[in-house]
């Protein structure tokens, strides 16, 4: 069974040790703004779990 979206951008992002990885995602303009607004949610939230919990679906398939 596949992991879900959320686990393998953590999984290929995050945990990883390769830091192009890191900037080629993190500097994508789409990335840019869907996190943008994943942070804001997660502070009005009173920063609870992580940023990507407040992503939907089809802002994690982007």
């Amino acid at each position: 069974m596949d992991k879900p979206v959320k686990e393998k951008i953590i999984e290929l992002v995050d945990k990883s040790w390769e830091p192009w990885r890191k900037a080629a995602f993190y500097s994508n303009p789409l990335v840019i703004e869907i996190m943008d607004k994943l942070y804001k949610e997660w502070e009005r939230e009173g920063r609870k779990g992580i940023p990507l919990d407040y992503a939907s679906q089809e802002e994690l398939e982007k």
